[in-house]
């Protein structure tokens, strides 16, 4: 089956739905986020305010790749930039399925605590200006796109009827 990648705005749900679309499908689950954390021995937070954007987006690539090539078939939770290195779509729509969770602005705003996303800390506009940044991105890389518009466990079986759709 391969890797299934969760790709979407920070906030969309990725990690929650991971999780228990992991459980469902009795499959590993990996949250690029946290194991770069683990392996740096720094928050996101620090990371970014020591090395900035770039240096974040070289340790995330080089943790994306590993994952995919050594880790067995796993739900990973990718940060909300992994579409941005054409390298990292490559790697993901190489070695899995790509699934882009969509979720609205204003929901993500609702949600999340913006002090601990670097990149969210500019408010609704920002964000919105962000995710046009990307949106393309997510479109082009994605197989398959979902609406995170209800509950977790919802997500994640649309996921799986998405999946065994084909």
């Amino acid at each position: 089956m391969g890797h299934i990648f969760l790709t979407g705005m920070m906030g969309c749900g990725k990690s929650a739905v991971g999780k228990s679309l992991a459980r469902k499908l009795c499959l590993p689950f990996i949250d690029l986020d946290s194991r770069i954390e683990r392996e740096q021995g720094k928050t996101i937070n620090d990371i970014f305010a020591k090395g900035g954007e770039p240096l974040f987006r070289k340790i995330e690539s080089a943790v994306l790749i590993h994952a995919a090539h050594t880790e067995p078939d796993s739900v990973i939770s990718c940060g909300g930039g992994i579409v941005l290195a054409d390298e990292n779509i490559r790697v993901m729509r190489e070695s899995g399925t790509v699934v882009w969770i969509y979720r609205d602005v204003d929901q993500i705003m609702k949600t999340v605590d913006t002090q601990k996303r670097p990149l969210l800390r500019g408010g609704a506009e920002h964000i919105r200006g962000i995710f046009e940044a990307r949106k393309k991105r997510y479109e082009d890389s994605c197989h398959i796109r979902i609406d995170n518009r209800d509950t977790i466990d919802g997500a994640a079986n649309r996921i799986i009827s998405a999946l065994k759709a084909g």
